[in-house]
């Protein structure tokens, strides 16, 4: 960040839940989405890693290249939390889909 700014850098976050649970919170997983790190995808989380970089890019991992629809609660919560842009893949269906991402 020092050396290029935060104006310039993308944050590339790939979410996930824990295997088997439907409702929990998100995670940030890492290694081709196999490996789950002890970050968890919520208000705070985003607030400090968006004093870091410009926009965030997140991948809804459990829906991406499905086509079988967005993880609605995610983008929620990205749409409620994050202090910066979010640009989400993951699972779009149709342009229903985009229009409740907006």
């Amino acid at each position: 960040v020092d050396q290029i700014g935060k104006d310039r850098l993308v944050l590339d976050l790939s979410c996930r839940r824990k295997v088997g649970d439907t409702t929990g919170p998100y995670f940030v997983v890492t290694d081709r989405w196999q490996t789950y790190t002890d970050v968890e995808v919520n208000e705070e989380t985003l607030k400090m890693l968006g004093g870091y970089c410009a926009e965030f890019l997140v991948h809804g991992v459990e829906n991406e290249g499905k086509r079988c629809g967005i993880l609605e609660d995610l983008v929620q919560l990205l749409g409620k939390y994050s202090p910066v842009p979010v640009t989400y893949a993951g699972g779009v269906q149709g342009l229903d889909d985009l229009d409740r991402v907006k």
